[in-house]
This record gives structure tokens, C-alpha cells and sequence, in this order.
């Protein structure tokens, strides 16, 4: 087996040391390789790193070099977090900011869940159409503010919420949300940062990058659109909100199913605009009894799900959504299961028009009770859904 060959290039002379000594007795388990930004053509000449790490300080033309170059490494930034002005232009360009100063031992842990990720979707073909600089839907700017504020210690809700509020579309987007019924809100909510309050953290930024993923302004394939996609999205999310809700879930895990449902359908944007052929094929390969997913992996090699899980696992969101995704359809026929991964399946099953199954054949008592809950829970969030 291969080691993952991982790519470190920053200012700090200190960090690559801080790295090495985490590593310990993990050496041998990658090819690691720790200098400045003039030892990287180097050694990418010899192969390419599946994770390249640099910072705000090397610069851009090194990053989009090596974006442009190796499409399907893994790109890693480190910001100080006070370096606003850095952030849109290295946003573009990494899958993941993280604030600087960032310890050996925090980067160890998120370079292993790349890693983890990159498993996941073990085809090199795709790994590389993803990787396109032009064809992949990016985590916007917004994503990476976020994670630089949250990433500090002593970050507040105040300094997320006034993130977000710097955009104003986005900010009625969500303010638009939290006061609809479904979130059950007494009284107006007038401003992101109560919505933070309200919401937490973890729901506002995945609204927050629905809102701007799905109002893209890239070109799309004839035959795919954007706002429908949005509006099935808004539905997943709330109907898998509401069943988390009803079932008494953690909220660990109805962030998990909010975000795994609303985000499902990011994979399919990235593939229609990464291959648009393969996307006509899609659109056209139609035989009965074929599911959904069944076709996907007949035009694109893969599911849709397991793209979205693949992106958002590359852009460091919750590893119980990422699993949720990857594991779509879960095991077993019947939708209806105590899992995550049962309840965005149902949630989107619901949220595309599908009938509902609480008096489906041959389910067992509890599966019948359990399709109930679900349903009633759905239908009380249908206020959520856009016109």
C-alpha cells in the first residue's frame, strides 16, 4: 500500500518541526515531506501530494500552481485570523482555511481526516474532475471566514453572526428561515446574530453555504436547475430537522441530519458542471425499476451523495453529515431506519414528492410507528419550503 504522500510549505519555520514531533511513530505511515515554498516544484516533480499545507505568507501563485497542476490534491491555507483581506482571494483556492497559529497537533488531526475523506472516493478520475479549479463549486469565501473565526479558542457567536451579516441577501436568506413557522420562534427575529443564539452555530453555517452554493453563478448543463435544486434542498433540510426533532435525536446528530439533507444535492452541481456529457446521459438514462442512485453511478461512475460527502468532508464539515451521505441509500430497502443516513434518505424521499410509507407492506410495528412520527413531523415543517 501507497503511504499518502503529504506536502507541507509554510513561513513559520516552527510549524514543520511542531509537525515532525506530533508525527512520532506515525513517520512511516506517510510520505512527508516539510520546507519552504522553493521545494515544492521539487518534489511534486517526483509525485504528487495527495494534501499540500501552506499559509497566507507563501502567497497565492504557489497555491494556484499547484491547484492547476495537481487537480487532485487536496489543498490545505493557514490564515492568522485577523488577515481578513487574504481570506477571498485563498478561499478560491483551498478546500480548508485554518486559523493560524494552528499547532502540529491540530493540523495532524485535520490532514487525517483528508485523508479519511479521499477514501472514500477512491477514483482517481474523479478525484481529478472535482479537483478543476473552474468546475467545482467551492466553498465561498463566507465557509472559510467562518472556520477562521470558530477555529479561535475565544471565538464568539457575535463575531460569526457578524461574518455572515456582511452579507445582506444572505442575511435575509436566513432571517427569512428562522422566522418561518417550521422553526417555531416566538416573536420576530430581527438580526443573524440572534438567529445565532437561537440556532447555533453549526445550522447557520450550513445555511449560510446552501445560500451561496445554490445561488451560483457558474454556468450549468441545460436541464439542471439551480433554484429547484434549492427549493428540494430547503425541504430535505427541514423535514430531516423535524424528524430529528420528533425522534428526540441529540443535537449533534439533527445538526448531522439538517445538514447531510439540505447539502445532498451539492455533488450533483459539481458533477454537472465538472462533466456536462455525463450529465445529459443522466438526464436520459431512464429504465424502470432503475433507483436513483443506480442511475447516477451509470452516467458519473459514482453516486451524487457520495460527491456531496466527499466535498464536504474536504472542506472540514461534521463527519456524522459526511457519513450520513456516504451512506445513502442506507442498508436495507425500507427507508425507514433509526439511522441518520435513514432519516435524510426519507427526508429527501418526502422533500421529492414520494408517497408517504407508513401503511407500506410487510414493515414491522415499529417501522410503521417510527414512518408516522416521521411524516407528521415532516408535513408540520412544510412552512419551510420555498413558493
Amino acid at each position: 500500500m501507497v503511504a499518502p504522500r503529504i506536502v507541507v510549505a509554510v513561513d513559520d519555520g516552527s510549524l514543520p518541526a511542531a509537525l515532525r514531533c506530533v508525527l512520532g511513530g506515525y513517520r512511516s505511515s506517510w510520505d512527508l515531506r516539510c520546507g519552504t515554498a522553493a521545494d515544492v516544484p521539487g518534489w511534486l516533480a517526483e509525485a504528487p501530494a495527495d494534501v499540500f499545507v501552506t499559509d497566507g505568507d507563501t502567497g497565492l501563485a504557489l497555491l494556484r500552481e499547484v491547484r492547476s497542476l495537481h487537480p487532485a490534491t487536496t489543498c490545505l491555507v493557514l490564515v492568522d485570523a485577523c488577515d481578513e483581506a487574504a481570506l477571498p482571494g485563498l478561499a478560491g483556492l483551498a478546500h480548508q482555511v485554518l486559523a493560524r497559529p494552528c499547532d502540529g497537533l491540530t493540523l495532524f488531526g485535520v490532514i487525517n481526516g483528508v485523508l479519511d475523506v479521499r477514501r472514500l472516493l477512491d477514483d482517481d478520475r474523479l478525484r481529478s474532475l472535482l479537483g478543476e479549479v473552474e468546475s467545482l463549486p467551492k466553498p465561498p469565501s463566507l465557509h472559510a471566514e467562518i472556520l477562521a473565526v470558530t477555529a479561535r479558542e475565544d471565538a464568539s457567536l457575535t463575531e460569526v453572526a457578524a461574518v455572515i451579516a456582511g452579507d445582506l441577501s444572505l442575511s435575509a436568506d436566513i432571517l427569512r428561515l428562522v422566522n418561518s413557522p417550521f422553526f417555531g420562534q416566538r416573536g420576530t427575529v430581527s438580526s443573524v446574530e440572534r438567529a445565532a443564539v437561537l440556532l447555533g452555530v453549526d445550522t447557520l453555517h450550513a445555511l449560510a453555504l446552501a445560500g451561496k452554493l445554490f445561488a451560483t453563478d457558474a454556468p450549468l448543463p441545460r436541464g439542471l436547475d439551480a433554484a429547484a435544486v434549492r427549493a428540494r434542498a430547503e425541504r430535505s433540510g427541514a423535514f430531516a430537522r423535524a424528524i430529528a426533532r420528533a425522534e428526540e435525536w441529540p443535537s449533534g446528530l439533527a445538526g448531522a441530519a439538517f445538514l447531510a439533507a439540505m447539502l445532498h444535492d451539492v455533488g450533483l452541481l459539481a458533477l454537472a458542471a465538472a462533466d456536462p456529457v455525463a450529465f445529459e446521459l443522466f438526464t436520459k438514462f431512464e429504465l424502470p425499476g432503475l433507483a436513483p442512485y443506480e442511475r447516477e453511478r451509470a452516467a458519473f461512475g459514482c453516486s451524487v451523495a457520495d460527491v456531496s460527502g466527499y466535498l464536504l468532508g474536504l472542506w472540514g464539515f461534521d463527519a456524522e453529515a459526511v457519513r450520513a451521505l456516504v451512506d445513502q441509500p442506507p442498508v436495507g430497502a425500507d427507508l425507514v431506519g433509526p439511522s441518520v443516513a435513514h432519516a435524510v434518505a426519507y427526508a429527501r424521499h418526502l422533500a421529492g414528492g414520494g408517497e408517504p410509507e407508513r401503511d407500506r407492506p410487510g414493515r414491522d410495528a415499529d417501522g410503521a410507528a417510527r414512518a408516522r412520527r416521521w411524516e407528521d413531523a415532516a408535513m408540520g415543517a412544510l412552512a419551510i419550503t420555498l413558493p
